[in-house]
């Protein structure tokens, strides 16, 4: 997908595509004894950030941090030309924008995820380094927030973000009564992430997907995309495509009534997944069987939120 999305004549007329091209693993040639990164042996993970910025707009700056991480995460900058400065070398204020994707693991999460948003706070709020004012910052990705406690972090004195999401509740009246399905995906608590999976079970569904900001901005709502929740459009719900899968079959003892009943249950993986699998299970039976089916082109929704700079 990655691939069509670069070779994409319209995204190549109307956009400039950052760091097309991985993080590498190495930071030695950093100067400074100190530099944290090594002595955590920092490794780059096989999936990455990329940014989109519209050729309309003025880039200053451009560049990727690592973050403290055993995952290998860190956050991509860009910055904007703001007030109208028409060309980027004479820019004196800019509108620092972010992307990332913070850990995931549980253990390494609750490790890292704190000082990761912490350093991203920092990066949104600081100076620039070619001299510029930031004035204001925003981050948007995947922030794992998986416990509810963690949708607090960003409120913590050391990052001070705030979150997009919350500041304009979404419609009332969206939330299912107790035993009736959601149709809606969750759109009452703004849960971007836990759909694709046909296993993945109610409790499993999370607003993992965020704004978060700082400085003199202020969200502004684009409701005439995507499925809105609160200030966030969120897009690309179902999007599908034709893919070639690795289906698995195999039964397995679930409840049911307050028994246990014997349940077929299929599995989809990946080609990477499939062949993963082969590896850690060497020549045992795993009944994998590759067909073309329609997916889901995300476990994610997107989520889209315009910027007004004040």
């Amino acid at each position: 997908m990655f691939e069509g999305i670069k070779g994409n004549p319209w995204v190549q007329r109307n956009f400039t595509l950052s760091n097309l091209d991985g993080p590498t693993s190495s930071y030695t040639d950093i100067a400074g004894d100190n530099f944290v990164m090594r002595d955590l042996d920092w490794a780059a993970a096989p999936y990455y950030t990329v940014m989109m910025i519209s050729r309309n707009l003025a880039i200053v700056n451009c560049f990727r941090t690592p973050l403290v991480s055993w995952m290998g995460r860190d956050a991509l900058v860009v910055d904007i030309a703001v007030q109208d400065e028409a060309r980027e070398e004479n820019a004196t204020k800019v509108l620092r924008l972010c992307t990332t994707h913070l850990e995931s693991l549980w253990e390494e999460r609750m490790r890292y995820l704190p000082t990761q948003l912490s350093s991203i706070g920092n990066l949104l709020k600081g100076a620039s380094a070619l001299g510029c004012t930031i004035v204001g910052g925003i981050v948007g990705g995947d922030m794992n927030a998986i416990d509810r406690s963690e949708h607090e972090l960003c409120r913590a004195k050391d990052i001070n973000l705030r979150d997009a999401w919350e500041d304009m509740p979404p419609p009332q009246g969206l939330r299912p009564k107790p035993g009736q399905k959601d149709l809606t995906y969750g759109r009452a608590k703004g849960n971007t992430w836990g759909y694709q999976s046909l296993n993945k079970k109610p409790r499993d569904r999370k607003r993992l997907d965020k704004f978060l900001y700082t400085g003199s901005i202020e969200p502004v709502v684009i409701d005439d995309i995507g499925d809105l929740s609160g200030v966030i459009s969120r897009i690309g719900i179902q999007l599908e495509t034709k893919a070639k899968v690795w289906e698995r079959k195999h039964e397995e003892l679930v409840v049911q009534r307050d028994r246990f009943v014997e349940k077929t249950i299929t599995r989809i993986f990946s080609q990477s997944y499939a062949e993963r699998l082969k590896e850690d299970y060497g020549n045992r039976q795993l009944n994998l069987v590759q067909k073309e089916r329609n997916i889901w082109v995300s476990d994610h929704f997107g989520i889209a939120l315009g910027i007004k700079v004040l």
